[in-house]
């Protein structure tokens, strides 16, 4: 009995093979192959993030020694080689820092726009919009700078864009629209803030 059960259990066998045995066999290489794809790509980006980590350590050096030549090779060659680490956006953030600090208005608005277009971060793309819309309001774009304070979505950081808003329109010279920004820039903003005093006194002073 055990016998015939046996043949009987090794002919299904036979038989499930030849009918679906190419099929689980390309299954199985598939995942194979995935595995050792997410394997590489793994290892491939740990070496790339360690690198791009040692070049941000010379750039770091580099922008407090004020090499600026160096400072912007440096942070040029993260962007371009490493642009999928986080160092790519504090790099570009460095450089539009050194950009504003030059009065180079034009420079800074192109890497902190290059930040909002790459960066997979919301709250770095929501700082490079702050940061994009201060810029703006210094260079006397007011309407630009309304427009970018409008795209901020990450609700952290909405009042400091409600605030630019109120700038804007101060700016402008449409003062209610001023006032409603500011509130609603209060409204939302912690009291220990140390942006909260700032904000109501430009409220009082509309």
């Amino acid at each position: 009995m055990e016998q015939n059960q046996t043949k009987i259990e090794t002919q299904h066998f036979k038989f499930f093979w030849q009918k679906y045995g190419n099929a689980i066999s390309s299954i199985i290489l598939v995942v194979l192959l995935i595995m050792v794809g997410w394997q590489y790509w793994q290892r491939r980006e740990v070496k790339l993030t360690t690198q791009a980590s040692a070049v941000y350590e010379s750039l770091l050096v580099s922008y407090a020694n004020k090499n600026d030549p160096q400072t912007q090779a440096l942070a040029n060659q993260i962007i371009d080689d490493y642009s999928r680490t986080p160092y790519a956006t504090m790099a570009a953030f460095l450089l539009a820092k050194q950009a504003v600090e030059q009065n180079q208005l034009t420079v800074a608005i192109d890497k902190l726009q290059w930040v909002v277009k790459h960066t997979n971060d919301p709250s770095f793309k929501a700082i490079a919009q702050i940061r994009w819309a201060r810029v703006l309001l210094a260079d006397q774009k007011i309407t630009q700078a309304l427009d970018v304070a409008n795209a901020v979505d990450a609700k952290e950081f909405l009042a400091e864009a409600d605030a630019i808003k109120g700038d804007s329109y101060v700016a402008l010279k449409q003062f209610p629209q001023a006032k409603a920004a500011y509130q609603q820039a209060l409204a939302i903003m912690p009291k220990e803030s140390a942006l909260y005093s700032y904000v109501e006194m430009k409220l009082n002073n509309v």
